[in-house]
This record gives structure tokens, C-alpha cells and sequence, in this order.
């Protein structure tokens, strides 16, 4: 008998138990568990007893051990070793490979990305498609998905067109089906490939290939990746489009996911591509007037609850009133980090052409993600959304952020006692 269970044991045996169970006509019932232990059982990941793979796997039970096998922390180790195994060269190197032959494959592509597009969802599907189209100019690569004037620097989005037989389907930045924008049917598709940068919610299909990299700070990184990892080109354009995207979902390299390997990514394309920066920072942060005078606004009029969420509702005639729409202040709620006594804060603005309000939610400390997953959205542990159609509703989520910033701030103060 083992004291614990490690992955590639757990999976040998749940393997067995449901083959036993299947061999008497009963169906298997899984209870619990881990996200990554019930991925290794759904999809038949395998751990080989090579001497790599035992290294990364007595590096994470010991790390375990010392932090304790429960609550956030679990979370956060877990996300890391999950990475490590996703993103190790080998395993790079034959994702890559696999999605380079279905891009080779295919002559009819399509591009999507998620709904409420922003600067990396824009650069890791602008990005993508030219560097296919560079590759293999012959090759029909269709972008889905409704666009934003305030990114039209990106290039111009493609006419919906109903799905051709024998297309491959690439979806970037996007975790879950709900959120694709623009895609339609997926069983229409001969072969789907997502690459992502967000945890894992679901696969898009059984047969889907999926390369999530989870330490990335942007899917513009991870499109990186996948160039530079495979024949496929890259010149001055791409790389812009690219630097956007890793900027932008970054906020300037501001965050924790602005590793080493991000910093000699950009550095690279800096010296090859000699990127102007001034002007292309131009676009990314250029807004009008009304915008900075809604900002105004949303400084004056935001409350912050009892244990540090700061929130602000922002209704269709404030809006007018400012001649701005509900994209607007998602583009500005990163200006609000770094605010004393507050360590999540969230917008509700309503989005009177899709007849929802738009959550959008950051934090300085507090593990968001999981609370705009209960309202169906989701996103990155620090920055993440939802879409609500009761205003009310909102209401619940700033109690759940409250109840959570209320858990954040007990543990820190024992943190600091214990120091």
C-alpha cells in the first residue's frame, strides 16, 4: 500500500476499475478528484517512468507535501506541474508537429476566437492566419467572429461563410465552446485545434487537439510558440501582431505570467523585426476623449464593499451620455490596479445590442476566475468575466467576491503571524 497516490498510479488504477466495472454492464460514476486526475483518466493521458517524467513528479508530491494538499495553494502548484508537463521541449515539439501537418493538410481554415474580443484575441488569430497564409499562400484562412473599430490596426475580419466540407478549425484564446465567437456547428468541422493560454474548462471535441499553456501570459505567446516550433513563417507584420497581444494581456508585462521566457521571447522579436515601440503602443493605448471622461465617472461613482471589492454599474444611458459603448470600460479596468483596501475590483456594464451586461473582473490577490465560472464565464485566476442578462445577478457576484477578499485577508493576516 502507498501513503499516496501519485498520477500515473491513480491512473492505472482507475483505468482498471472501469474496465472491471464496464465488464459487468455497469456504468462507472466518477466522484471528485482533481481536474488534472480526471483529464488523465477521460483522455487517457499517460505518464511514462522515464527518468524526466519522475523527476518532474517527485519535484510536485514533495512541493505537495510541504504546502499542504488543499485550498488555493494545491490549486496554484497544480496549475504549475501541469504546465511543465504541456510545455517541456519534447512535448512542444510534438504538439507542434501535429498541428503543423492538419495546417499543412487542410486547404479551407478557419480561425476563431472568443466573444468580446480583445487586443490577444485579435493578435493570436491575425497572427495565425498570416503566418499560415505566408506559409502556404494558396490556402483559403477564413478569421470568424464579430470585431471592434477600436482594433481595426489589426487588419480587416473575413464575410461569415457557411462551412465547406473537409476545414480545419483553430480556435485561440478560448477555453470553452460557449464563449467561441462565430465558429457555428463544430461537428462540421473535419479537425479542430484549440491553443490557449487559459486552465482548462473543457474539450471542444472528443478528437480536438489541444495545446493549453497555462504559464504563458497570452495565447499570442503560445501562437509564438507554435511558429517558432514548426516551418511556419513569420515576418515584420506578424511579429507587430504578435507583440500586441503579448503586451496588452500582460498590462505591459505588469503581471506575475511575464516570465523569463516571455521577456527573451519579445527580446528576440525586438532585435530581428526591430519593432518600433512608440508606435506601436500608439494604437494599443490611444483612446478618445469621451473614454477618459467616462473613466472620470467610473472613479466618482465606484463603491467598494465591506472587505475590499471595489464595483461600479454603468448603465446604457451613462454610456450615451459619454458617446462611448460597452466595450468601453473593459478596456480601461486595468488603469484601476493598485488601489489601497482594494483587492478585487469589477465593472457591470450594460450591453443593450446583445441584451446581457458584461462582468468584468480583476484582483491584486484573490483567485477570481472560479466565482465567473459559477456565472458561466471564466477566464485567468486575476482577470476573468461573465455575461448576465438580470442585473440583479450582480448582486450575487460582488457578495461571492466579497466572500472571498473576506477569505484572502484571514489568510494573510495568519501568514503574517505565523512569520
Amino acid at each position: 500500500k502507498n501513503d499516496y497516490v501519485n498520477f500515473s498510479l491513480h491512473g492505472d488504477a482507475s483505468k482498471k476499475a472501469v474496465d472491471e466495472i464496464y465488464s459487468r454492464g455497469r456504468i462507472p460514476i466518477i466522484v471528485g478528484g482533481t481536474g488534472f486526475y480526471i483529464q488523465a483518466l477521460l483522455y487517457d493521458i499517460s505518464f511514462d517512468e522515464s527518468e524526466e517524467n519522475g523527476t518532474y513528479l517527485a519535484d510536485f508530491e514533495e512541493e505537495i507535501r510541504k504546502q499542504g494538499a488543499s485550498g488555493e495553494t494545491f490549486r496554484e502548484v497544480l496549475e504549475n506541474y501541469v504546465s511543465l508537463f504541456n510545455t517541456k521541449s519534447d512535448n512542444t515539439n510534438n504538439l507542434s508537429d501535429i498541428k503543423f501537418e492538419l495546417i499543412k493538410k487542410y486547404d479551407n481554415i478557419v480561425i476563431a476566437r472568443h466573444i468580446g474580443v480583445d487586443p490577444d484575441a485579435m493578435s493570436s488569430s491575425f497572427a495565425l492566419k498570416n503566418s499560415i497564409l505566408l506559409t502556404f499562400p494558396n490556402k483559403h484562412v477564413r478569421l470568424a467572429g464579430t470585431g471592434s473599430n477600436r482594433f481595426s490596426y489589426f487588419g480587416k475580419l473575413d464575410k461569415a461563410e457557411d462551412v465547406q466540407e473537409n476545414t480545419l478549425l483553430i480556435v485561440t484564446d478560448t477555453p470553452d465552446i460557449k464563449r467561441i465567437d462565430g465558429a457555428g456547428d463544430l461537428s462540421k468541422y473535419s479537425d479542430i485545434i484549440k491553443i490557449d493560454h487559459h486552465p482548462f474548462m473543457e474539450k471542444f471535441r472528443e478528437d480536438s487537439v489541444e495545446y493549453i499553456d497555462v504559464n504563458a501570459g497570452s495565447a499570442a505567446q503560445v501562437v509564438l510558440e507554435v511558429i517558432l516550433n514548426t516551418d511556419l513563417l513569420m515576418d515584420k507584420q506578424i511579429a507587430e501582431q504578435i507583440f500586441w497581444g503579448i503586451v496588452s494581456d500582460t498590462n505591459r508585462f505588469m503581471y506575475n505570467d511575464s516570465t523569463s521566457k516571455t521577456f527573451h521571447m519579445v527580446g528576440d522579436l525586438l532585435e530581428k523585426y526591430d519593432l518600433n515601440l512608440a508606435r506601436l503602443y500608439e494604437p494599443l493605448y490611444l483612446r478618445p476623449f469621451e473614454e477618459v471622461r467616462l473613466e472620470g465617472y467610473i472613479a466618482l461613482n465606484m463603491q467598494v464593499s465591506e472587505n475590499g471589492v471595489a464595483y461600479v454599474k454603468i448603465s446604457n444611458s451613462t454610456l450615451e451620455e459619454y458617446k462611448t459603448d460597452a466595450a468601453a470600460p473593459g478596456n480601461m479596468i486595468g488603469d484601476f490596479n493598485y488601489i489601497d483596501g482594494v483587492y478585487v475590483w469589477m465593472f457591470i456594464t450594460e450591453d443593450v445590442k446583445n441584451e446581457n451586461y458584461r462582468i468584468s473582473i480583476r484582483s491584486r490577490g484573490p483567485i477570481v476566475n472560479k466565482v465567473a465560472e459559477k456565472y458561466n464565464g471564466g477566464g485567468h485566476s486575476y482577470a476573468c468575466g461573465a455575461r448576465i442578462t438580470d442585473i440583479n445577478i450582480s448582486d450575487n457576484i460582488i457578495h461571492d467576491l466579497d466572500e472571498l477578499c473576506l477569505k484572502y485577508k484571514k489568510e494573510k493576516r495568519e501568514e503574517s503571524e505565523d512569520s
